[in-house]
């Protein structure tokens, strides 16, 4: 497996972040709303500082090559009284 060092990330284009939900409860909000909000967020704040573009892709399990973002929501179970 190649070695991608932080400096080398993005110099061959668009780095690519894999957005995974298993989220077992409802979000409250569409993924791709909150996928819209993580890429809105990250141009704003981060792309001035790294210097280079993501692509969020929406699927189902980590892909070969980018990064990845899972999110993984469980119901909260209350603790049991003793």
């Amino acid at each position: 497996m190649k070695v991608i060092h932080a400096a080398q990330a993005g110099q061959g284009g668009p780095v690519t972040v894999a957005c995974i939900n298993n989220a077992t409860v409802d979000l409250g909000v569409d993924f791709d709303k909150l996928t819209a909000a993580l890429r809105k967020c990250y141009y704003k704040r981060f792309l001035p500082i790294w210097g280079y573009p993501l692509r969020h892709t929406i699927v189902t399990r980590p892909l070969d090559c980018g990064w990845w973002h899972r999110l993984s929501v469980r119901a909260r179970v209350p603790p049991c009284d003793r």
